[in-house]
């Protein structure tokens, strides 16, 4: 949680949490957690299936004009602001309550449980930033659907983007260390 809090709400590294990475962010940023959530919420959707782990899908719902509709935007196609439900893999027990401040959400499952969320302060890949959580993995559904590449692009590009600014601001840093360390030389 630490490092959490510190590489990512501190120091603005690019964050993707999936599955217990989301609800991890989630708890850093003041949201809260279902510690089991059939036994809490009595849902009769399953979110976990141990027998069929891999293979367990389960639908969501997602809203319109979000990061993850841009995303899945040929699930959208003439239906731009509706939801729509895409089927995803789900391998969890424990699941967000409270969404923390400044999160918003991006899809629920039909029992109205929080399925992803982004921070719209914090997602412009081009300029290295980019924070959201899934509870799902598209990793393990990139044939599935082509949305899930994309998910995996934005954040590979705000990556890169932050690792660029912080490689300049070293190299920055790097040439004024050198200016001070030699007053007497000029730049």
């Amino acid at each position: 949680m630490a490092l959490i809090k510190q590489k990512v709400l501190e120091e603005g590294v690019p964050y993707l949490g999936l599955c217990r990475g989301s609800q991890m962010l989630n708890v850093a940023m003041g949201g809260t957690l279902y510690f089991d959530v059939v036994a809490e919420t009595g849902t009769t959707v399953k979110h976990i299936d141990y027998d069929n782990y891999d293979g367990h899908r389960h639908p969501i719902s997602v809203l319109p004009n979000t990061p993850l509709s841009e995303w899945f935007h040929e699930e959208f196609s003439g239906r731009e602001n509706e939801s729509i439900e895409l089927s995803v893999n789900s391998y969890h027990h424990q699941g967000i309550k409270k969404l923390a401040p400044g999160l918003e959400p991006l899809c629920h499952s039909l029992d109205g449980l929080l399925e992803g969320y982004y921070d719209p302060n914090f997602l412009d890949p081009e300029n290295g930033r980019y924070r959201v959580g899934l509870q799902w993995h598209p990793e393990r559904m990139m044939d599935d659907y082509t949305g899930c590449k994309r998910v995996y692009q934005d954040f590979l590009k705000a990556a890169t983007m932050h690792r660029r600014k912080v490689q300049q601001q070293e190299k920055r840093g790097s040439s004024r260390a050198v200016v001070h360390s030699f007053p007497h030389i000029r730049t």
